[in-house]
């Protein structure tokens, strides 16, 4: 399904962010070994920063695979109502052959109840894909904090290094690296400027999905499930 192929770029280009998230590092560790103990703690301060925001990228990685399992779960009961509105339309031609009577009515009725169903099945399968997009964005969020803490290291590092006295050929230009850091911040800023618009989005897809099931049925419409 279109659908299927959507959600298969995404995780792959996600995957692709992933396996290359780590900001790598141009200091010479033998130089990192020759800075004072008392010099160590902004180092120390920035890899346990580090460490909480790859922490909360895997846990954001993994909320996006369960997303992507929700997207997959609302296709398949998408498809059996479509399938009972499919053989409820039958039935309804066959009572309609027969004339006026009690089975007429209820082929009527199971079929305008399953047409109502299908829409809602449809609002939540819109729902089920914006909370994927959703847990995406925060992911890409998660992603682009976790390179701003490990550029927050490279710098508290090339601080220490910038203080000894090294050879010119070894020295780490501080401008660069604070680029470097500057850099992940404004993209941070922009993961986090799409994490609002998917959560006005996801906003809308859930009225829309909670105003349906209140138009159809009150609240009452039983869910589809792909065992039944």
């Amino acid at each position: 399904m279109k659908s299927s192929a959507l959600l298969c770029a995404a995780a792959l280009l996600l995957s692709a962010c992933s396996s290359a998230y780590k900001v790598p590092s141009r200091i010479d560790a033998n130089l990192l070994r020759e800075v004072p103990k008392a010099r160590m703690q902004p180092i120390t301060t920035a890899l346990e920063g580090s460490a909480i925001a790859r922490a909360a990228y895997d846990n954001a990685r993994a909320q996006t695979r369960v997303s992507s399992d929700g997207v997959e779960l609302a296709l398949q009961e998408l498809s059996v109502v479509t399938d009972r509105i499919g053989a409820a339309r039958i039935d309804l031609a066959s009572a309609r052959r027969e004339g006026a009577g009690p089975a007429l009515d209820r082929a009527e009725a199971e079929y305008a109840n399953l047409l109502g169903i299908g829409r809602i099945a449809r609002l939540g399968l819109s729902l089920s894909r914006r909370e994927h997009e959703l847990a995406a964005l925060r992911e890409r969020l998660a992603l682009e904090e976790s390179r701003l803490a490990d550029a927050r290291v490279e710098l508290a590092r090339a601080i220490a290094v910038s203080e000894l006295d090294v050879p010119a050929e070894q020295a780490v230009a501080l401008e660069d690296v604070r680029d470097a850091v500057q850099f992940y911040e404004r993209e941070v800023e922009i993961a986090n400027r799409r994490l609002s618009d998917g959560r006005i989005r996801m906003t809308q897809a859930r009225a829309d999905y909670e105003a349906a099931i209140a138009r159809e049925s009150g609240g009452s419409v039983p869910p589809i499930s792909a065992g039944t």
